[in-house]
């Protein structure tokens, strides 16, 4: 029984492998936009349901659920999912809101100056 649970475990960790630290960082920075995007636009009862990203890219797709509290809360938005796309080029950050009947709206361009970004990026 202790064999089987200790192969078992052995699968499951060698499974999750960890993101290299770039893609970690990217995915960071994107879900921190998001999520002020989401607060500053009072829709913060949104929370992250799924992540995506594109095999030849840096595009990663994001896919937020509205909470289903029974609290009773005022937003802008009627909509129960809403969905993100963030990319990264060199030292910027490019945010898009996707509707579900396909239309993009950019949303947020974050560019870091060169220093700067090399500070940002040593404190994460």
């Amino acid at each position: 029984m202790k064999l089987n649970a200790i192969f078992l475990s052995t699968i499951v960790l060698a499974g999750c492998q960890p993101q290299p630290k770039n893609e970690q960082h990217r995915h960071t920075v994107c879900q921190s936009l998001i999520e002020g995007y989401l607060k500053m636009t009072n829709q913060q009862d949104y929370k992250m349901e799924q992540r995506t990203d594109d095999e030849t890219s840096t595009i990663s797709h994001y896919q937020y659920k509205r909470n289903s509290s029974n609290e009773v809360v005022m937003v802008n938005s009627v909509y129960s999912k809403l969905y993100f796309s963030c990319r990264q080029q060199q030292k910027s950050y490019f945010l898009a809101q996707h509707s579900s009947e396909g239309q993009t709206t950019p949303v947020l361009e974050v560019h870091f100056p060169s220093n700067a970004y090399v500070n940002f990026r040593e404190r994460f």
